[in-house]
């Protein structure tokens, strides 16, 4: 059977899945353990962690400046309550809704009519 087969690639996914798991119920004391690290410890920890594995991904210092006006914006909008969920909703999902919207245009050719003419789509602008 070839190496590179899927029943393989099945077996090697459950096998990292069952030793991701058999880790994490190693290392669950450890990481209960961190719960009782004072902040003052584990935020610089985290701080010089996050800050080392930005730069050494593209060795790129406006990653670092981009990580850090991030961390302001996060800051600021946690202090003024801001809800978290729905920023982290458009960073994921703003791609896809930009690269469908893009298709819907090229199909219409450029008539927005069509993000109306379906009742699914009327449906949720309704709601909107």
């Amino acid at each position: 059977m070839p190496l590179n087969s899927t029943r393989n690639r099945a077996l090697a996914c459950r096998i990292k899945f069952y030793r991701n798991d058999f880790l994490n119920l190693l290392l669950v004391g450890i990481f209960i353990r961190l719960l009782r690290v004072p902040s003052r410890y584990l935020i610089p920890l985290l701080l010089m962690i996050s800050t080392i594995g930005v730069y050494s991904a593209n060795q790129n210092v406006m990653d670092l400046v981009l990580m850090s006006a991030f961390g302001v914006l996060g800051y600021y909008m946690r202090g003024h309550g801001y809800p978290v969920a729905p920023v982290i909703l458009g960073f994921v999902l703003g791609n896809r809704l930009e690269d469908a919207l893009r298709k819907s245009m090229i199909m219409s050719q450029g008539n927005p009519i069509i993000l109306v003419s379906r009742p699914i789509p009327l449906f949720f602008w309704l709601i909107v």
